[in-house]
């Protein structure tokens, strides 16, 4: 799939007595600058986010400026450039530089809300792309988010938050940190969070701790170790259907559904990087990581109304207990950065393996009684349908950005990306229905599917950005051709129903794209 993109970004102005300031340009917060490789980046510290006293990080986000949630159901992405319900795998989103998005795309959410908002020491967002750097689905744009490393002295720190808007809200977080000698430094922190919504039985428990330790050897390099665990149970019920009430009214919109849902989170991070100088010119930097997300429905019941064929099912209970969605990704990085006499250069090459496991068991149950005629009735109703993926992604990458100043005024930058993604894992089907009537009952048979997921894939990207200088500001222009190879679950689908139906091959192709942007900075003395 080809897509086409036209961005214009035009900076503010800014007014100065004495100096011209070039960067950066604060809105509301948040600065806009042109980085080094002539992108825009848009930054936010921790001070300005502890000055808004945000309670938990999607409150944050909603803030930013370029920043929308796309929520498709399960739960809601951070968008950018209108992704709308594929804002999962066209917005990355980094913590620390390691991807959150999850592989299994017809139901990953990115966990945001396991990052508490007193851990982040920044926030960094690529509303213009980035598929030359960070590879597969940028066409949004990326967010990083880095959490605090380094403390000079002791720091220790204890809050509690309560609120209350349609429901009662708490927050307690405690960190310590210090250097312990020159060079070391040890940060540990922990928070929890209670939120209660505006309906009845809606009760979250969010709560983790982060610990890091870092270790300059020397001025010139440095190791870093990060840990994280994450742990939250939240409760709540159904959609409230008002066909079931009556004579609804305004109260009404408090009460609680017809069922019951418990889901539990669990994520687990881990990170150990280096940082490299070698004299004023080479920089390297390397990184390994794991990253383990699940999801479980501890409870999910049901209670609705349900037709099969043309029977209407009154109250019929539908269960996904048990279901469950796990990610795990593990991988390494490495950049190198030269900054040479007339610019600077970056190769860097990616190693990640990403595995998505997807366990859905769906169990609709009904009993009662209706008449088909003078001779039969339908008295039950079983369906109990398991859909079990386990894919598997290995994607490997290298790429190369140039940033050349052929004089003080034009300095155009260029890049490249190669990426070649394996794939594998399973797909599996089991169903089984029993339907009982009096005084007969027709058994019918289960049965199940399979299909093997295998492919290879093949991707680059490019990028080029020209930048011209003025005395009174700057104009740039931006062309990118980014792509999106699939995820592992788009590589097969269902056809034909019932026993006949069977997994074919999609034969999908990876999605490319392609976006120009113009823009610039006007600035007066």
């Amino acid at each position: 799939m080809n897509r086409f993109y036209l961005c214009i970004f035009f900076g503010g102005m800014t007014y100065a007595v004495q100096e011209v300031e070039l960067n950066p340009i604060e809105v509301n917060g948040m600065q806009y600058k042109l980085n080094e490789l002539n992108r825009n980046v848009y930054f936010v510290d921790s001070q300005a986010i502890s000055d808004k006293g945000f309670l938990d990080s999607k409150s944050l986000f909603t803030s930013l400026p370029f920043v929308t949630f796309s929520d498709f159901g399960l739960g809601g992405n951070i968008d950018l450039r209108g992704q709308g319900a594929s804002a999962n795998v066209n917005t990355q989103v980094l913590l620390n530089g390691v991807g959150l998005n999850m592989l299994d795309s017809s139901h990953g959410v990115t966990p945001l809300s396991s990052i508490g908002v007193d851990e982040i020491e920044s926030i960094q967002i690529l509303a213009d792309g980035g598929a030359v750097m960070y590879g597969s689905g940028t066409r949004g744009g990326i967010v990083n988010i880095s959490t605090k490393k380094r403390y000079e002295k002791f720091y220790s720190s204890l809050g509690a938050e309560y609120s209350y808007s349609n429901g009662s809200r708490a927050k307690i977080d405690a960190k310590v940190a210090d250097k312990i000698i020159d060079g070391l430094y040890y940060t540990i922190g922990g928070n929890y969070r209670f939120v209660e919504g505006y309906r009845d039985g809606d009760i979250a428990h969010l709560g983790g701790v982060n610990a890091t330790l870092t270790w300059d050897i020397n001025p010139s390099n440095s190791l870093q170790g990060e840990v994280s665990y994450f742990k939250s149970l939240q409760a709540t019920t159904p959609l409230l259907c008002f066909s079931t009430i009556p004579s609804p009214s305004i109260s009404d919109r408090s009460k609680a559904g017809d069922g019951e849902i418990l889901i539990s989170q669990d994520r687990i991070s881990s990170t150990l990087g280096y940082e490299g100088k070698f004299g004023s010119e080479h920089s390297l930097s390397l990184k390994a990581f794991f990253h383990h997300y699940k999801l479980g429905y501890e409870k999910n019941i049901q209670n609705m109304d349900y037709t099969y064929m043309s029977f209407f099912l009154p109250d019929t209970s539908i269960s996904q207990n048990g279901s469950s969605f796990v990610d795990d990704k593990f991988g390494v990085q490495a950049k190198y950065t030269f900054a040479h006499l007339h610019g600077e250069l970056i190769v860097g090459v990616d190693s990640i393996f990403q595995q998505g496991v997807r366990d859905l068991k769906l169990d609709i149950s009904w009993s009662g009684n209706i008449s088909m005629g003078n001779i039969l009735s339908l008295t039950g109703y079983q369906h109990f349908i398991n859909t079990q993926v386990n894919a598997k992604k290995w994607s490997n990458s290298i790429y190369a950005l140039e940033k050349y100043n052929f004089t003080k005024d034009f300095s155009p930058t260029a890049g490249i990306r190669y990426e070649l993604a394996w794939y594998g894992g399973e797909r599996n089907l089991y169903n089984e229905m029993q339907i009982a009537m009096t005084p007969f009952s027709f058994p019918i048979s289960p049965y199940s599917l399979h299909r093997s997921i295998s492919d290879l894939r093949h991707n680059y990207a490019l990028e080029l950005t020209p930048r011209y200088a003025f005395e009174f500001g700057d104009l740039y222009a931006k062309y990118e051709r980014g792509f999106r190879s699939p995820n592992p679950d788009n590589l097969t689908s269902r056809s034909g129903s019932g026993s006949k139906s069977g997994y074919m091959d999609t034969n999908v192709k990876s999605e490319t794209f392609d976006t120009f942007e113009l823009g610039g900075e006007v600035f007066y003395r």
